[in-house]
């Protein structure tokens, strides 16, 4: 090979290893780099340099080699994963898991436990045979809630505010004892369910409504009826209701006389409203009734408007 063969030789393979070269810096973005002491991996801040292409007649293309540069072969430090992660470097993993289960209590009623520890502070929704009241996850993501039963085979579906849902069921073969009412509507609390048991009248004995919702003691049978409120106002979009239950068989006969009034407040005047209502007997026998209205005007705050037959009189 002629001299000025030999120094195209050279400076094709010079070229050739600084193209390669190139393209390894391009796509390989990190190589190792020598520092003082036990080697690390780190980001490459400079070039090496290559040797200067030789006219030796004994190589005829300079190729180059990490024995050759100024880098020498690094230790990789492994990295231990048995230690655990400290809290500032990653978050905790967490079980997320929502479930819920539910309990058969007296009087056709059933104790609700909600578990979301990933949802705290976070709205839940109880739906159960058309009824749908909310509450709010403490801290920890719990919740509970005792709801009555309209089913004897009582299936109640809990949803989060982030769309997640779980079901739970119960066996409640009391609700054949009990007679219940059902009111419920969606926003600020402003409607009552009010019940007069044989012959009473308003604010007098055997007047049950939520300011004297009667004696619930789930250690004794109930000689009157009584009223739950489902449900908490005190949050954004509440789902409230309100439930009475009476036995069946209560060691008397008469009439309970049903009636629904809705307050007319600063919150809800001039607003539209539905409340729905259901009815059973004994367990069976269930009715359900919608009503939907405009409130009147923010002049009428304070007042009432009574709806007496939204709810049929119940008959014991």
């Amino acid at each position: 090979m002629t001299p000025r063969t030999k120094n195209i030789a050279s400076a094709t393979g010079t070229f050739f290893v600084a193209l390669t070269l190139g393209i390894y810096l391009q796509h390989g973005e990190v190589i190792m780099d020598r520092i003082a002491g036990e080697g690390v991996i780190a980001s490459m801040s400079h070039q090496p340099e290559l040797p200067e292409p030789t006219t030796e007649p004994e190589r005829e293309l300079a190729l180059f080699s990490w024995a050759d540069s100024a880098l020498n072969t690094p230790k990789i430090v492994p990295i231990s994963l048995s230690k655990p992660f400290a809290a500032d470097d990653t978050a905790v993993l967490r079980d997320c898991s929502f479930s819920v289960t539910a309990q058969t209590l007296p009087m056709a009623f059933v104790a609700l436990s909600v578990s979301a520890p990933c949802d705290p502070m976070s709205s839940v929704q109880f739906h159960h045979q058309g009824i749908t009241f909310s509450q709010m996850t403490d801290e920890d993501g719990n919740a509970t809630a005792i709801a009555p039963a309209l089913a004897e085979q009582a299936l109640f579906m809990v949803t989060l505010a982030n769309g997640d849902g779980a079901v739970a069921s119960s066996y409640v073969p009391e609700i054949a004892l009990f007679d219940r009412v059902v009111m419920q509507w969606d926003g600020p609390r402003a409607a009552e369910l009010h019940a007069l048991e044989f012959g009473a009248s308003y604010n007098s004995d055997g007047h049950i409504w939520n300011a004297k919702a009667g004696d619930v003691d789930f250690r004794a049978t109930p000689t009157s009826g009584f009223m739950m409120t489902l449900g908490y106002d005190d949050m954004a979009n509440p789902h409230l209701a309100e439930v009475y239950t009476i036995p069946s068989q209560i060691g008397r006969s008469g009439t309970v006389e049903l009636n629904v009034d809705i307050a007319v407040t600063a919150e809800n005047c001039g607003q539209s409203i539905t409340v729905s209502g259901m009815q059973i007997s004994k367990g069976q026998d269930r009715e359900t009734s919608d009503l939907a209205m405009t409130l009147p005007d923010c002049d009428a705050i304070g007042s009432y408007l009574q709806l007496k037959n939204m709810f049929g009189d119940l008959t014991l």
